[in-house]
């Protein structure tokens, strides 16, 4: 996925409580985190990057969340259709 593609949750990030926000709605992706970048999440600073090169960050405005961004791990996306 890169910067400007529409995406929703996965079926394994519809599982998880924590993407209520996003639960039937269409996200942007604004920002892919590089390798070794950090992305802020709730409890600091955390490394946004794994060794899997599938599994990256991406920071998400979701639809009817104003300008609020959301940080997700790539599993929890697919690309919307």
């Amino acid at each position: 996925m890169k910067v400007g593609d529409l995406v929703e949750l996965s079926a394994s990030g519809k599982k998880l409580q924590l993407n209520e926000h996003a639960m039937a709605k269409i996200g942007l992706v604004t920002h892919r985190y590089g390798w070794g970048e950090s992305a802020y999440v709730q409890s600091g600073y955390r490394n946004a990057t794994w060794g899997d090169p599938d599994t990256y960050c991406l920071d998400i405005l979701w639809s009817g969340t104003s300008d609020l961004v959301y940080s997700h791990p790539r599993n929890d996306l697919k690309h919307a259709k």
